[in-house]
């Protein structure tokens, strides 16, 4: 066997039955999916270990954010979408050992797509902006990181099951030969988290560049007449080992080696 493949969809796509709402749980739910999936991997390796004596390398080569059937023709959109996705991709980083490839489903137009195009319009979706990031920024190989941070309880949604004290932050740190980039998600929808940040083994020059991707809200989406209501945001900052980190958003902190 070279590969195992998986097809996984979050919260789930049951086509009559799946219903997603806009309540903050349901999007606590989404925010934590990516819990789900690496969930799905251990017991897939588990059972492998078990019965093989072997790791089986794992092709997630159809994963998104995806409910109800109409969801291909009316696709998701918002800042939640963007939120869970940047949790999978994270949950891809840390599960690194047996997860070698993966693809996700619907570019455009259904789903939950980086991409929505008319007929006389594309709009790059929150979720266009949190692949790009990642895609841009994410290093040859993940570095240890823990977080110690608020959290909060998750009610099940569909396939994704309730869960209690889900930190409102999540991260993944990767190395390069020149630079340390750590990626923070704050599920918070409501409030700035700010965060101590402690660096070992990595000296770094200042300043810092910051990549942010915050949103007014999980509800917050891009359209044709508001194109960039949710975009990647780029300062540049002095270090000080603190930061704070918006609401419901994704960010990106990079810290190139010092000479």
């Amino acid at each position: 066997m070279d590969f195992l493949s998986m097809h996984l969809y979050l919260p789930a796509w049951i086509p009559l039955r799946s219903r997603v709402g806009h309540s903050p749980g349901d999007y606590y739910a989404i925010a934590a999916a990516g819990l789900a999936l690496e969930e799905q991997v251990e017991r897939i390796e588990e059972l492998a270990d078990r019965l093989l004596g072997a790791a089986v390398p794992i092709a997630f080569d159809e994963w998104n954010i995806l409910g109800p059937l109409r969801r291909f023709t009316d696709p998701y959109r918002t800042q939640r979408e963007a939120i869970g996705v940047a949790g999978i991709l994270h949950a891809f980083h840390h599960q690194a050992k047996y997860v070698k490839t993966a693809a996700m489903l619907a570019m455009l137009n259904s789903a939950a797509p980086p991409i929505l195009t008319t007929r006389d319009a594309l709009v790059r979706t929150p979720v266009f902006h949190i692949l790009r990031v990642y895609r841009r920024l994410s290093g040859k190989a993940r570095v240890l990181s823990e977080v110690q941070c608020p959290a909060v309880d998750v009610p099940g949604l569909l396939n994704l099951p309730r869960r209690r004290s889900v930190p409102l932050l999540d991260v993944s740190a990767h190395l390069d030969d020149h630079r340390l980039t750590v990626f923070v998600i704050n599920r918070d929808y409501r409030e700035n988290q700010a965060a101590e940040l402690e660096i070992s083994g990595f000296r770094f020059s200042n300043p810092v560049r910051i990549h942010t991707i915050a949103a007014n809200g999980y509800p917050a989406e891009n359209s044709e007449t508001q194109p960039e209501a949710v975009a990647e945001r780029i300062a540049e900052v002095e270090w000080s080992g603190h930061h704070v980190f918006p609401a419901c958003s994704v960010t990106a902190m990079v810290m190139e080696k010092s000479s």
